[in-house]
């Protein structure tokens, strides 16, 4: 078996058309999940005016993104090592859009919490391939 210096193969590599399109792929996949996880401050006075939340179940619910993100680096992570990171990361980013979609529409703040813990798993999971 030959020995390959990863540095010499590198610098041989040539940034394709292909190279281009999956860095502005990527770009647009992290600019959607900031924005997503940043509406949610200044959408807080509205929310706990239309649903009469305290200063307390408004903080825990802009938690639950996180803690979605928490668990879906540990579980989508193990599963992108068994079936590949193309397919996990097509999946969680599908999971994150239609989750962070659904929060707009979400009745309640209970259904609200649900699609933010959902569209975190989606979040974490992509970070974490």
């Amino acid at each position: 078996m030959a020995t390959i210096n990863i540095n010499q193969w590198l610098d041989g590599c040539k940034f394709t058309k292909l190279h281009w399109i999956q860095f502005l792929f990527s770009v647009v996949i992290i600019a959607f999940d900031g924005y997503s996880l940043t509406t949610y401050g200044p959408s807080v006075p509205l929310l706990m005016r239309e649903w009469r939340l305290s200063l307390t179940q408004a903080g825990i619910i802009g938690s639950y993104a996180l803690l979605g993100a928490a668990f879906g680096g540990m579980a989508f992570g193990t599963i992108a090592n068994k079936l590949g990171c193309k397919r996990t990361i097509a999946v969680c980013t599908f999971l994150f859009a239609a989750a962070a979609c659904s929060t707009g529409l979400a009745p309640n703040p209970t259904i609200f919490g649900v699609w933010r813990i959902i569209a975190g798993l989606g979040l974490g999971a992509r970070c974490r391939t």
